[in-house]
């Protein structure tokens, strides 16, 4: 599906499995965001980073390698190369329903986050974004998302990186839930956060200039799962915050700036997943204490 567009100019030089449109500032080289190093406000290459560093304070230099050391050994135990975080979120999914299968439902409706009722659960903010239908009928969701995720998801990851792809699929679910409490929506499947990352990948096959039609298949698909169900008019309020979440979290991924604007779109990326995770709790704790009024 990639290599009809694939550009090996685009791709970081030191993983090539990890698309990248930033250059070194020095040689010109792609780089990928966990090979950024900022030097005086230039993005460089580690090659050239290395080159580029200043002599720093024999007793700030041992404490510097020191947290080094830490942080190399901490990420060799995670392959860069392995999409773990894709097949962590799929697992779970369908470790879930599988269990599930055993308990009539019960353990899927736990997770479900339906704002507007006595039975509000604030954590299901988080957790809804793992759930799927009960029993045999949310075996085409469960298929559905699963398969999605694989093929999006761990073309993301490799091109991002595990912690903001894991960013990005949270901040995806958060909004769904935000939307669903905002606009009296439901959210009870892991479809809205998947239509997040279809979202974000929709920007990485616009900026690579790659073919579009599969990502428009996935975002069809998605759509009309969203309105075969009953409760289609509970159901599009999380769609569509989700997919604005994906395209603003792709956008930062992929901006191309100066550093000081990238280093502020990203603090607001942040700000943003915080705020929204705490209104929507908030918003639970408040909609279910006052229906149990």
């Amino acid at each position: 599906m990639t290599d009809a567009g694939h550009n090996p100019d685009d791709y970081c030089y030191r993983h090539p499995d990890r698309l990248s449109f930033v250059l070194c500032e020095r040689c010109g080289r792609t780089i990928c965001l966990e090979c950024q190093r900022h030097v005086d406000g230039r993005v460089l290459c580690p090659d050239d980073a290395t080159e580029a560093r200043p002599v720093i304070p024999t007793r700030a230099k041992r404490f510097a390698n020191r947290n080094r050391r830490r942080v190399r050994t901490l990420a060799a135990r995670v392959p860069t190369d392995k999409p773990v975080v894709t097949y962590t979120i799929i697992g779970v999914i369908v470790v879930l329903w599988v269990v599930d299968l055993f308990w009539n439902g019960a353990i899927q409706k736990s997770l479900w986050y339906i704002p507007n009722t006595e039975s509000v659960r604030p954590w299901t903010v988080v957790t809804s974004m793992f759930a799927n239908s009960g029993g045999t009928t949310g075996l085409l969701s469960v298929l559905s998302n699963a398969f999605t995720i694989f093929v999006v998801g761990t073309q993301l990851e490799r091109a991002y990186g595990h912690r903001n792809f894991l960013y990005l699929y949270l901040i995806s679910g958060l909004s769904a839930s935000l939307f669903a409490v905002l606009f009296m929506g439901i959210v009870f499947s892991a479809g809205p956060a998947v239509m997040g990352l279809l979202g974000a990948y929709l920007l990485v096959m616009r900026r690579a200039r790659a073919s579009l039609l599969w990502v428009y298949f996935f975002i069809a698909v998605n759509l009309a799962l969203v309105l075969l169900f009953p409760q289609r008019v509970f159901l599009w309020q999380g769609t569509v915050g989700a997919l604005l979440a994906g395209l603003a979290v792709g956008y930062v991924y992929l901006f191309e700036g100066s550093n000081q604007r990238a280093r502020q779109l990203r603090r607001g990326l942040v700000t943003a997943g915080a705020v929204l995770l705490f209104f929507a709790i908030a918003k639970a704790v408040v909609l279910r204490v006052s229906l149990g009024a």
